[in-house]
């Protein structure tokens, strides 16, 4: 049992978290370039930058959940899912802008 917690463990860490953060990285890209900057003359951002949003974004607004009661597998899918589906919402709105 140990050994399968530790399995989840480096796959969490070594696959999946970097998976998560360019993924978040791209939808803040795409966003920001696509909506934001398109009001008032705002700047685009890199993805470089887009991914350093997203770390200071999810470190400020982060819950502070002393105890997880999700299992592994809804974790990774919610990781996986989560910016895929608000990356088919922000171009749909690009869509209409």
């Amino acid at each position: 049992m140990k050994e399968l917690t530790l399995k989840k463990s480096l796959f969490s860490i070594f696959i999946l978290l970097p998976i998560s953060i360019l993924m978040s990285g791209y939808v803040i890209k795409y966003g920001w370039n696509e909506i934001i900057s398109t009001i008032n003359g705002i700047s685009s951002i890199t993805f470089k930058q887009a991914i350093g949003i997203d770390i200071v974004a999810s470190f400020i607004l982060a819950s502070r959940r002393t105890k997880d009661d999700r299992d592994f597998q809804t974790i990774a899918i919610s990781a996986i899912t989560s910016p895929l589906i608000t990356l088919l919402v922000l171009w749909i709105v690009a869509i209409f802008m």
